[in-house]
């Protein structure tokens, strides 16, 4: 769990010399529900729920 966390956590520093104020993560494999921590990690801000979309040619 804890390289799941570095990793996060190196996308996730605000860097104001650069304008970087926010950052998304988008997880399409559901690792962060996996990895999960609310103690750790605190509630998330928002999310978004994908919803798989077919389409007929």
């Amino acid at each position: 769990m804890s390289q799941f966390k570095q990793i996060i956590g190196r996308g996730t520093r605000i860097n104001e010399d650069f304008d970087k104020y926010f950052f998304t993560i988008m997880d399409f494999k559901k690792a962060t529900e996996l990895f999960a921590d609310p103690d750790f990690d605190g509630p998330p801000i928002e999310t978004y729920e994908l919803v798989s979309r077919q389409f007929s040619s």
